[in-house]
């Protein structure tokens, strides 16, 4: 194809596409009806609907980040052989892009990932071809009118072209300029003017760049958002062999231990105030629950069961925990006094209601549990999911719907249903587990975990796991992390403008990104080959 970016080659693109039309077979694009297309969708990393969809379903999803050999794989199903398959040097940028080019779609595929693509159509109005449309639902042939109304503030025009004997008007989303394209971003062409024109061309990445905004070009951090993260993230750490619960500065400064004593299990729970911590004193997963102030003062018990789960009230005041000795889920009060209360006989408690009226749990069977909600001041459980192997449910941030992992279907995925136990929808679907599943703060996204890149999720911190977030307006899903290494652990910022994790190579390191993948910071922590950082938390109220 020759050394150009998608945008400098964006009009020549479009020449070629429609000499294509008139010239080349088309193979299996012409037996294709709208109807029995199968789905593609592509999500470049931060730009909210910049996804394809070709036809309702099908496939499944094909995201940036994703693996070179299974984008292409998807789309030789939908769209049959290639036209052109060349790769390009990206000299002194380093590495090289592989171009593989359809009649109506060119992908650039980069390191193995899929980093950018060029989307065109010339069919008339009444063709039974394919229609490709964006995420948001602004179709090739969209006219600018369909624009403004899809996009509203967000849609901008940023150039102008003479080609066909038409004006070719270019346009960008968020502010992206399709000629200065950065690594991500979504724009296009319209022919035909800025007041009667049409779509007729539609472009998201760009290659021989990394798919996160380079360093120094992007605009700052949006109202709202923190140019560096702030607050507190408690963490694991066992520096020297000294295992124990630590917190650090979110920008990684001033990492300290506030307790030697946390044994039982890795993850601390910050109080909803942000005040103190409470973790488990003990080992092999269970453990006396104990509580610490962020400074490292004031450690106490509570009580002396012995316990392997737990879940604070929204307002602080209590926790509810699983007994690992007598069984079921109990009440107790934060501050020790009180005797604690007996909900259930079985269950493992996972998190109280946002309004803090309900426990959610999940119980049953060893390969067929059930989620279930339980009235925090006493009363029967309520099921809300039927035995499909349903575990580890999230509350939305309202409290109107609840995320859980499942084997229900054969293979561990995400899943969400209302707060009532109805309108059930399957998040993700792929042949490897999806776990880990966790709401951002506007309940707009769910950041998790991913093993479909190589790695066993009963093997922690070996193989290729990965951090995903999922768009629940679109559906659109794709890994953040890229990275060979295992990454996992993932923790929302209050702000929702970053997310902490897990990378372990030989040792586990802690680090933070924006939810789109970008600007990845290692935390220093204690950071060394012998060492191991894990599990941040992140504060709920920055200080």
């Amino acid at each position: 194809m020759g050394r150009r970016s998608l945008a400098a080659g964006i009009v020549a693109a479009c020449a070629v596409m429609v000499a294509l039309f008139v010239l080349w077979p088309r193979g299996g694009l012409s037996s294709h009806p709208v109807s029995s297309v199968p789905h593609l969708l592509s999500e470049p990393a931060g730009i909210p609907g910049a996804g394809l969809v070709l036809a309702p379903d099908g496939l499944g999803p094909v995201t940036f980040g994703d693996k070179e050999a299974d984008v292409v794989a998807k789309l030789v199903a939908l769209l049959g052989d290639p036209v052109e398959d060349s790769t390009e040097d990206c000299g002194s940028d380093g590495g090289a892009v592989r171009w593989v080019r359809w009649a109506n779609l060119t992908v650039a595929l980069q390191d193995g990932r899929f980093n950018g693509y060029i989307s065109g159509i010339y069919f008339p109005p009444d063709s039974p071809e394919m229609m490709i449309k964006t995420v948001d639902g602004a179709g090739l042939r969209a006219t600018v009118d369909e624009l403004h109304a899809t996009y509203g503030d967000r849609f901008a025009w940023v150039g102008y072209e003479e080609a066909f004997g038409s004006p070719i008007d270019a346009f960008g989303i968020d502010g992206f300029d399709v000629g200065q394209p950065t690594a991500t971003g979504l724009g296009g062409y319209v022919e035909g003017g800025r007041e009667q024109g049409h779509v007729i061309t539609f472009l998201a990445g760009q290659p021989c760049v990394d798919n996160a905004p380079p360093s120094g070009d992007q605009p700052g951090p949006s109202s709202g958002e923190s140019a560096s993260p702030s607050g507190l993230i408690a963490f694991h750490a066992d520096p020297n062999g000294n295992s124990g619960l630590y917190v650090t500065n979110a920008d990684g400064t001033d990492s300290r231990l506030v307790s030697g004593s946390l044994r039982g299990q890795p993850f601390g729970q910050w109080s909803p105030d942000g005040s103190e911590i409470a973790f488990l004193n003990g080992r092999f997963g269970t453990g006396r629950l104990t509580f610490v102030n962020a400074d490292g003062s004031n450690e106490r018990t509570v009580g002396s069961a012995r316990v392997s789960g737990f879940a604070w009230s929204p307002d602080g005041a209590r926790l509810a925990y699983e007994d690992a000795d007598v069984g079921g889920i109990w009440i107790v009060d934060a501050n020790g006094s009180g005797q604690a209360v007996q909900l259930t006989a079985t269950g493992h408690p996972s998190e109280l209601s946002p309004d803090g009226s309900w426990i959610l749990s999940f119980d049953g069977p060893e390969g067929a549990s059930s989620i279930y909600r339980i009235p925090a001041s006493g009363g029967a459980a309520e099921q809300l999911t039927v035995g499909g192997n349903d575990f580890s449910p999230r509350w939305s941030p309202d409290g109107s719907q609840i995320a859980f992992t499942s084997s229900r279907d054969g293979n561990q995925e995400l899943y969400l249903v209302a707060a009532d136990g109805s309108s059930l929808r399957r998040l993700t679907d792929d042949p490897a587990p999806d776990d880990e599943a966790h709401f951002s703060p506007d309940g707009a996204r769910l950041v998790y975990v991913s093993y479909r890149d190589g790695a066993d999720p009963r093997s922690i911190g070996i193989g290729n796991a990965e951090v995903y977030v999922l768009d629940l307006r679109t559906g659109a899903s794709h890994s953040i992390s890229n990275d060979p290494a295992w990454d996992g652990d993932p923790a929302w910022s209050p702000d929702g403008a970053w997310i902490a994790f897990t990378r372990r190579t030989d040792h586990g390191q802690l680090y933070v990104m924006r939810p789109d993948g970008s600007d990845q910071r290692m935390l220093p922590g204690f950071a060394a080959p012998e060492f191991n950082d894990c599990c941040p938390v992140w504060q709920p109220v920055p200080r």
